[in-house]
């Protein structure tokens, strides 16, 4: 009986129904949308780096790390082909690139005064297409090739040797050898990626010239591996390196390990992002308890009138008790469609970024970046929700079935 008068309760008064399903609805749904929002910025900015520059996992020579600031050209993955087809048989294995990277100076060959020190990075074309995407950046001229050799660099780097596609370049570099090398090469391509660690700082090339003009003929210095996972790569590493095990020199690591300052500093605003949830998430709860403590206080003289018809305090608190539930149920499940509303946008179309563009942000994010929406999210803010509410409910109907029966029949007495 307790249940059936709640649940018409809730019809009975239809204006405070509404409003108090209402607030409920907005604070679930901007709970699921606040974290998602704060999920896809970390989600977005991880993959953003693991598209455009390191891959999922890169096996290296295992003492290229602690040597990387000279980029060696004496550790190095040889017989690369081998261990590439060894590696591309893992079940979670989807690509894997070879890379050179060694220090250049590069100039103009109409201009060879005018030149700047960059990191040179030979790549294989069809393979990098398959791990990063730079051939989806190109701003002029055209992505390299098998057939179309020579260079790629960013819209920054062209601009200020003042080249454009089609033009030649000089390349210099010390040898495996330790000797002078130099080759005049095109530039086929010009590109924007909007991540000034790769933009400002290196440039890429076709992986046959850049052995021949190091020397490495037969060797290069990483091999970058693409994973059918996401940021969390660590049980796949584990089992690259179990499957080079004979080969004791290599070994895989993690695409955090090559952008950790990146990382560190995302990490750390993971403590700010969660104190401005748990605020948010405060603020939240504070208004629904205000909200139904309000909707009880408010029929005082209610529940005065049922305590005089005979109506025990256990009966009566059972029934405030439905009523406020239902009205959180309903409440947390007209939240929940519209976070996932929202969530059609958000995580379809995204946050547009454009309007930081040129201000040096140095992310990965591309032009926008998405909310990541998990179903948990629904479960967990629709479960504060409704606890929420129903604990506003049945505190104040507590002290308010406590007070005698004249003093509640009397509260709106002038």
């Amino acid at each position: 009986m307790q249940i059936r008068i709640g649940v018409r309760n809730v019809r009975r008064n239809v204006r405070r129904t509404v409003l108090n399903a209402v607030a409920i609805a907005l604070g679930t749904a901007i709970m699921v949308v606040s974290v998602a929002w704060v999920r896809g910025y970390f989600t977005s900015l991880f993959d953003g780096i693991i598209r455009i520059d390191t891959g999922h996992a890169q096996v290296l020579h295992e003492s290229y790390r602690d040597e990387q600031r000279r980029l060696p050209l004496d550790l190095t993955v040889t017989d690369y082909d081998a261990v590439r087809e060894r590696l591309a048989g893992l079940p979670q294995v989807t690509a894997i690139a070879a890379r050179l990277d060694f220090g250049a100076q590069i100039a103009s060959e109409a201009d060879p005064a005018r030149s700047i020190r960059l990191l040179g990075r030979g790549i294989e074309p069809e393979h990098e297409q398959r791990i990063t995407v730079a051939s989806d950046h190109i701003a002029r001229g055209a992505m390299l090739s098998g057939e179309r050799q020579g260079v790629l660099m960013s819209d920054r780097i062209a601009s200020r040797l003042r080249v454009t596609p089609g033009d030649r370049l000089i390349v210099r570099t010390i040898d495996r050898s330790g000797a002078w090398s130099e080759q005049a090469v095109e530039l086929v391509g010009v590109f924007t990626l909007g991540y000034p660690a790769i933009d400002e700082t290196s440039f890429l090339i076709s992986l046959p010239i850049a052995q021949e003009i190091t020397g490495v003929t037969d060797a290069v210095t990483r091999l970058v591996v693409a994973l059918d996972s996401g940021p969390n790569v660590g049980s796949a590493v584990e089992s690259l390196n179990a499957a080079l095990t004979d080969r004791s020199e290599l070994r895989a690591y993690e695409w955090r390990r090559f952008v950790e300052v990146i990382v560190q500093a995302v990490e750390a605003d993971t403590a700010g992002f969660a104190v401005i949830i748990a605020v948010l998430y405060l603020l939240i709860v504070v208004g629904i308890l205000n909200s139904m403590s309000m909707s009880v206080h408010e029929r005082r003289r209610e529940i005065g009138t049922l305590r005089a018809i005979g109506m025990k305090r256990a009966p009566l608190r059972r029934v405030i008790l439905v009523e406020g539930a239902t009205v959180a149920l309903i409440g947390a499940a007209a939240g929940a469609v519209l976070a996932a509303l929202s969530s059609i946008y958000f995580a379809g179309v995204g946050f547009d970024l454009s309007m930081l563009e040129g201000t040096g942000l140095p992310l990965p994010f591309g032009d926008r970046f998405v909310a990541d929406f998990r179903a948990h999210d629904y479960l967990v803010a629709a479960a504060v929700a409704v606890v929420t509410a129903c604990v506003g409910t049945i505190l104040p109907a507590l002290r308010v079935a406590r007070l005698p029966i004249t003093d509640a029949l009397g509260a709106h007495v002038e």
